[in-house]
């Protein structure tokens, strides 16, 4: 498991910052706090791989009050953060039963999407709970060995849509105090986004986008076949943790 580093903390903090002011001059009513970002970054760099070749930029988050990040969770068998956080890597996240957290719940595309990109099997929307996890951790895995690591355009979930132009400016200070700083570390890692439109905010915000993935499925989560069951590198989750 990966741990952050001070500096990170500090570069997430000045990202955060900047950031809440452009919110307060878009007229947000509702901004999420640094805690809450910085619990974002753990669970991504839980799932850090070992060698980062591609900084994949999701769209992958909704707001989070601060109060909720006490909600109790059932993750310790992960072996990762525990704390709950309306971001794609939290995978308490969209699952009522690891986490009674309210609405909103997870874009419910994005799975599929990454499952597309890992060149996985899909589960079928009768999935239990058992079988989503064990295949959602495989995505995150395989994403891993792939040399992917999952990361957020800016570090908020938004309580309220922003215009293009105003999250490019939302985007800017996370890009030159995280992105870059990331891919640089990780000796010039590329930049991927997930989507035309988000493409669009982090170009005009001056990210080096080298590919923008599509967010058309190429599979029908109703109707693909489940993935055989006893595959190498099963997943087992205990829920009373």
């Amino acid at each position: 498991m990966a741990i952050i580093s001070q500096e990170v903390v500090t570069r997430v903090g000045r990202a955060h910052l900047a950031g809440q002011k452009v919110l307060l001059a878009s007229g947000a009513t509702q901004i999420e706090s640094v805690e809450v970002a910085l619990a974002a970054e753990a669970h991504a760099w839980f799932w850090r791989p070992t060698e980062v070749k591609k900084l994949l930029v999701v769209a992958n988050r909704s707001f989070t009050r601060q109060s909720e990040l006490a909600i109790p969770t059932k993750l310790r068998w992960l072996g990762g953060p525990t704390c709950f956080v309306r971001t794609l890597p939290c995978l308490a996240f969209g699952e009522s039963q690891l986490a009674a957290a309210p609405e909103p719940s997870i874009d419910p595309t994005l799975w599929p999407l990454l499952s597309d990109l890992a060149e996985f099997p899909l589960v079928t929307r009768s999935a239990n709970l058992s079988e989503r996890l064990e295949w959602k951790v495989k995505i995150l895995r395989r994403l891993q060995q792939k040399g992917y690591w999952i990361q957020n355009p800016h570090p908020f979930g938004l309580a309220e849509p922003l215009s293009s132009e105003q999250e490019a400016e939302l985007v800017a200070p996370w890009l030159r105090q995280h992105l870059l700083p990331l891919a640089d570390e990780s000796q010039g890692a590329e930049i991927v986004c997930m989507g035309e439109p988000l493409a669009a905010s982090l170009q005009m915000a001056g990210t080096p986008v080298s590919q923008v993935l599509s967010t058309t499925l190429a599979k029908d989560p109703a109707t693909a076949p489940r993935e055989p069951k006893g595959l190498k590198g099963s997943v087992k989750p205990s829920f009373a943790q």
